[in-house]
């Protein structure tokens, strides 16, 4: 099976400042590159599209989506993790930040999705991320590359939309990259990397490849 993994395109907190939203949108030149990214990905033979289900990377997939004519397939377990929790989680008083759209709202704003069964409409998911460590951030990586695996046939081709940090961690897993920080991999705003698995193990053709990107697009190599 090959995988194409895609960063989402640049988003209002990756603008960095003072605020970001907990969820942020893609910014105008996000939705440019996601658009790039969908047109380098249209002559690759993709057969499934999946998620993150936070907002810049639904963003991002509904972009390749309208290129190319497949389902988003929404996976919580794609989502972003949480990086203020890995050294240092909040407590059992501490507040939550809401760090997604619940599937009842990410229903509202994209019909082109397929969302998973077993998460309720009004389930705020993104709890269990939020404490997240280094730990179980790689033991996620694990069961979404076991669940991709077992969807597909080594010959399939598909593109995953993730995010910065849980997108290298998912490439250490694969590559059986001890676990790190998360950044080993990192990766431009709507880079593609190529991931080649297989029963004998993993091969990455390319990683972070922004060729499809004009110069005024790179943003964000993290």
């Amino acid at each position: 099976m090959q995988i194409f993994f895609v960063r989402h395109g640049q988003s209002e907190g990756n603008l960095g400042g003072d605020y970001a939203p907990s969820d942020p949108p893609l910014t105008e030149l996000g939705h440019a590159q996601a658009a790039r990214a969908g047109l380098a990905l249209s002559g690759k033979s993709i057969t499934a599209l999946y998620t993150s289900p936070m907002m810049r990377a639904m963003q991002t997939a509904k972009a390749l989506h309208e290129v190319l004519a497949l389902p988003m397939q929404v996976r919580i377990e794609l989502a972003e993790t949480y990086r203020p929790a890995w050294p240092a989680p909040p407590g059992p008083g501490q507040p939550i930040p809401k760090r997604g759209l619940t599937i009842a709202e990410a229903k509202t704003m994209f019909s082109a999705a397929q969302y998973p069964d077993d998460t309720a409409l009004e389930e705020p998911w993104w709890e269990a991320h939020v404490r997240e460590q280094c730990e179980g951030a790689y033991a996620r990586a694990v069961a979404a590359l076991q669940n991709l695996r077992g969807r597909h046939d080594n010959g399939d081709r598909i593109a995953v939309v993730t995010h910065g940090a849980f997108g290298s961690v998912l490439l250490s897993e694969a590559l059986e990259c001890p676990p790190t920080n998360q950044n080993r991999f990192s990766q431009y705003n709507c880079a593609i990397s190529l991931l080649e698995t297989t029963k004998e193990g993993a091969r990455l053709h390319y990683h972070n490849r922004i060729d499809h990107l004009p110069e005024g697009l790179r943003t964000d190599p993290t």
